[in-house]
Order: C-alpha cells, then structure tokens, then sequence
C-alpha cells in the first residue's frame, strides 16, 4: 500500500507504461499488415504480450512488495 502523499506514478513506472503503450502500437501494426489485415490476429497478439508483460511486471514487483530485495 501507499503511503499518503507517497508518488505512485514514478517516473521509471511512467517509462515502462510508455514503453509498453508504444511496443504495443509498434507491434499491432506489423501484426495488421503481416497477416492480412486482420483485426483477430492484431486482438490476440496484443492480448498475448499485455497477459506476458502483467507476469513479467508481476514477478518483479512482487519480491519489493513482499519486503524483499534483490540486493
């Protein structure tokens, strides 16, 4: 949990959201004119790497949420 007057939305936190968003527009753009011109492939390809980044994220925040460090 936050504490109260603590920034949720660091600026690392915003790179990696940015980061994402733009990997994301990159990617269904290749996917649309890679296979056709189909919005299903572009929904599955964006549903696949948003369900991997969420585990990927998940992974590293939870030992920091834990009171764990890597160091």
């Amino acid at each position: 949990m936050t504490q109260p007057g603590e920034k949720v939305w660091t600026p690392r936190f915003q790179l990696l959201v940015g980061l994402v968003l733009a990997g994301q527009i990159i990617l269904g753009v290749i996917v649309y004119n890679s296979f056709g011109h189909s919005y299903s492939y572009v929904v599955l390809a964006l549903t696949v790497v948003l369900l991997l980044c969420g585990i990927g994220i998940t992974g590293i925040l939870l030992p920091f949420t834990q009171g764990h460090s890597y160091c």
